[in-house]
């Protein structure tokens, strides 16, 4: 399914997002926030390890990458279920953490640094 069939009105969260954390060695996701801000204090108070990825609800990251324009399947194999099931790209927002850190996000913000 497309992204012109996922924004039908029976698709609710069409257009949301949701942050997906991968942990280091990970085989598994370990957590899914509703926003970056709410994923980044948690990894860095948790001192975490690990990659941070932007995903579309109710949109697969191959269909997004294909209706993005980053990725064309130009091979045979690149519509076959195997390949679409382990599909990744370098084009979804992503954020490395080290230890906690996010050089591209620098510090969380907390509400006491709001006020």
């Amino acid at each position: 399914m497309s992204r012109k069939n996922a924004a039908d009105a029976d698709a609710p969260y069409g257009g949301m997002r949701v942050w997906v954390f991968m942990g280091d060695k990970g085989h598994f996701p370990m957590g899914v926030w509703s926003s970056l801000n709410f994923a980044h204090r948690y990894l860095h108070d948790q001192a975490l390890t690990g990659s941070l990825t932007a995903y579309e609800i109710d949109l697969p990251a191959y269909d997004w990458a294909i209706d993005t324009g980053n990725f064309k399947p130009s091979k045979d194999q690149h519509r076959s279920l195997k390949f679409r099931q382990t599909f990744s790209n370098q084009f979804q927002e992503h954020y490395t953490f080290r230890d906690g850190h996010c050089a591209a996000l620098g510090n969380p913000q907390y509400a006491t640094d709001e006020e």
